[in-house]
């Protein structure tokens, strides 16, 4: 599917020049989900990512996995990013996975919703000094019992 080939070049390299196409790829009444927020709506969206962007050095999706049909999708992604506050910039990797769902919007394709799922402690809080090693301390832990 044309559709899905743009979308993973889209988030292949993603930064504040991405936001311009997010008409492209979504519907007017998208809802998009993460562990951090909600939005409803494409402009909402732009907004979203702006912020989201506009802090970061760089981002990129690596798509390791992905199953398909005709009205939604999976897919297995690793974030490759760096933030200038997390790790002192250094270049981090987050594994995670997006479900989508398709509908139509002015007679083409697009995304209506886009659910992302993530460890949250993984992407941000263990690059923070002290509630970092807070965290990995409580990981270490946990992992003795299991």
């Amino acid at each position: 599917m044309e559709f899905i080939t743009a979308f993973k070049a889209y988030y292949g390299q993603f930064d504040q020049k991405s936001i311009d196409d997010i008409d492209f790829f979504y519907h007017k009444d998208v809802i998009f989900s993460d562990p951090i927020h909600r939005v409803e709506g494409r402009d909402s969206l732009k907004q979203y990512f702006a912020q989201m962007c506009g802090n970061l050095i760089s981002c990129r999706f690596e798509f390791v996995g992905e199953t398909i049909d005709a009205n939604s999708a999976w897919f297995k992604w690793v974030m490759h990013y760096q933030h200038p506050k997390l790790k002192g910039g250094k270049s981090l990797s987050l594994t995670g996975a997006s479900y989508l769902v398709f509908g139509m919007d002015e007679d083409r394709i697009r995304i209506i919703s886009h659910e992302d799922f993530y460890d949250m402690g993984s992407m941000l809080y263990e690059h923070t000094p002290i509630l970092g090693t807070g965290v990995r301390w409580l990981k270490q832990q946990l992992g003795k019992t299991a």
